[in-house]
């Protein structure tokens, strides 16, 4: 199944990743690393995340990171939402990803 990122979700992967690196190049790599096998998982099995509050939408979590991957499967296509790639605790989105 194809994969796509919204520009938001993209954008918050990068400013992740541009974080890390400032600390760790490894750490860095090795967060990319989850979250690409993640992300092609997902296009394999879209329906490997879990259901949450928000309908129609998914979330995979990303290994033994704080990492989340929010998304929704389409007919041809995976399209991960606003803040798919979003650290730390829970949080409520509704009003962006609708």
């Amino acid at each position: 199944m194809k994969v796509r990122y919204t520009r938001r979700a993209f954008h918050n992967r990068e400013c992740i990743l541009d974080y890390l690196e400032g600390r760790s190049r490894i750490g860095a790599r090795n967060v990319l690393l989850k979250l690409e096998a993640a992300v092609a998982l997902l296009s394999e099995r879209p329906n490997a995340g879990v259901r949450n509050d928000i309908p129609d939408v998914r979330v995979l979590f990303v290994g033994r990171y704080p990492y989340k991957i929010f998304y929704r499967v389409k007919s041809t296509s995976l399209r991960f939402c606003t803040s798919d790639i979003y650290p730390g605790a829970l949080w409520n989105q509704t009003e962006r990803l609708q």
